[in-house]
This record gives structure tokens, C-alpha cells and sequence, in this order.
């Protein structure tokens, strides 16, 4: 794909096309500073491309991802400048602001939320997709906290999930918010040396469910993949057979070849 930008061609939309291929390849990959890199040289030698926006939103999200979320609000400095100058539609101003809000470190509980809300609100039934997303970051952020509300969690992820309008990002962090809220209240629940009870194991079962939903339908979805196959890993550990936690190790083992630099891969090593 790259080797056709630096090529002259006869179809002037063909570099920019490329080289959004090329981002989306490796953001799917989860090769995050390639992406970040096919993003820069669309918007630099490609400028009026109807592709810009998105890439915008895409190094700024690989930015985020990365742990660089001073340089993803950076990045959407840039971005809103560009939606100034080239008077794009509210949409994009949304985009904007879920991404500005997901990148900043200092936003979190119900200030968040708050504007989780506001964005929702703004939304309403002209952009489903984008309201779903925020859901998301909702959905989310009750994970996030001290101590995490996993029946809020639990419920803004059922509901995401069982709406239509939500693209395959959303829904892949919808069921891995699901396994994840549910193996969480397993863990916390469970009491030492007991084996586990059958509403526990239950919940389980539907947890890694909704995991490996995520790990063989939504596989190009690399960051919430590697979160599914840590969760998956630790579900099945929790059922304490030799079975089950062969199956925990196949987990964690994918986890590490395939992610081997994500803080998931790190944390899937302390289980093997």
C-alpha cells in the first residue's frame, strides 16, 4: 500500500486512499506509531483530502492509546483548527470533543461523566453512532474509579450491546466492558480456598462469552482484543480445573506473541 504514494498515478484520490489503508491496517495491527505515522503524511502531503478528519482522530486516538494523551490533545488542537477553517459539520465537532475528553488524564468520575452527558445530550438522534461510542467511554469510566461500580458498568455496556446503531469498535467495547464487569464481580466475590459457587460460575460462563465474542468476531480491534484475551485468561484460570486453566495459558501465551508490548502482555506474564 505505502509503495503506491510514492508512485505517480493516474487516479489523484489513489495516495491519499492509500495511505488511509495503511493507517487503518496498522491501527488494526496495533502498530500504533506506524499509524500515528501514515496519519501524519496524509494530512501533510495530502491536505485537502476528504480523508483528513478521520486521520486526525486516528493519531489522535494512537496517541491516547500510548499513554501520550498531552500529545492527543495537541493533536485535536490542530484538528479543531482544521474544523474552523474548513467550516466542518457538527459531527466533527463532536468527534472532537469525545476524543479531547477521552485524552485528558485529569477528567475522570462523575466530572467526566458529566460531560460524557453533555456530548450525549448534543448528539441526540442526528449522530447514534457517536452517542454509543460515548456510552463507551461511560460504561468505562465506572471501571475506572477507586472503587468501581461494576452494576453501572454492567448496565451502560448491556444496553450499548443490544442497540443496532453502534459500529464494530463500539460493540467490541461493549461485550469486552461486559466479560470484564462480570469477571470483576467474581473475583471480588469470591471467598478463599472455596470452590466456586454456580451463579458465580455462571456469570463466568457469560462473561467469557462476551471475551472471546470479541477475540473471533471483532479481532481487528487490537485494543480491546488484548484486554478480552488478559480477562478471558483469568476467567478461566478462576474455574481452578487442569482443563480451564490450560485454556488460561493459551490466553495469556496469545496475548504475549501477538501484543508483546502492551501493558496487558505485561500483565498476562504475572499469570503464566
Amino acid at each position: 500500500i505505502r509503495e503506491g504514494t510514492n508512485k505517480k498515478d493516474r487516479q489523484k484520490w489513489a495516495p491519499a486512499y492509500a495511505l488511509r489503508r495503511a493507517m487503518e491496517i496498522d491501527r488494526t495491527l496495533g502498530d500504533l506509531s506506524a499509524a500515528i505515522a501514515a496519519a501524519d503524511e496524509l494530512i501533510q502531503t495530502v491536505p485537502e483530502s476528504a480523508y483528513v478528519p478521520q486521520a486526525y482522530l486516528t493519531k489522535a486516538e494512537a496517541q491516547r492509546w500510548l499513554g501520550e494523551g498531552a500529545k492527543a490533545l495537541v493533536t485535536l488542537e490542530g484538528f479543531r483548527a482544521l474544523i474552523d477553517q474548513k467550516q466542518l459539520g457538527a459531527g466533527w465537532q463532536l468527534e472532537a470533543d469525545l476524543s479531547a475528553l477521552l485524552s485528558d488524564a485529569g477528567l475522570s468520575g462523575s466530572a467526566k461523566r458529566s460531560r460524557i452527558a453533555d456530548i450525549v445530550k448534543a448528539a441526540g438522534s442526528d449522530y447514534p453512532l457517536l452517542k454509543n461510542r460515548a456510552f463507551v467511554a461511560e460504561g468505562e469510566s465506572y471501571l475506572q474509579e477507586e472503587e468501581p461500580d461494576l452494576a453501572a458498568a454492567l448496565a451502560a455496556f448491556r444496553n450499548i450491546a443490544a442497540d443496532a446503531n453502534a459500529d464494530p469498535a463500539t460493540l467490541a467495547g461493549a461485550y469486552a466492558g461486559i466479560g470484564e464487569s462480570l469477571f470483576r464481580e467474581v473475583a471480588g466475590s469470591m471467598k478463599p480456598n472455596k470452590p466456586l459457587e454456580e451463579q458465580q460460575a455462571q456469570m463466568l460462563r457469560e462473561a467469557l462469552k462476551n471475551l472471546l465474542r470479541v477475540v473471533v468476531v471483532y479481532k481487528d480491534q487490537s485494543r480491546y482484543v488484548q484486554g478480552a484475551l488478559l480477562y478471558a485468561g483469568r476467567a478461566f484460570d478462576l474455574f481452578g480445573t487442569p482443563n480451564e486453566q490450560a485454556r488460561a495459558r493459551l490466553m495469556y501465551t496469545r496475548l504475549i506473541s501477538e501484543y508483546p508490548s502492551s501493558p496487558a502482555a505485561t500483565e498476562a506474564k504475572r499469570f503464566l
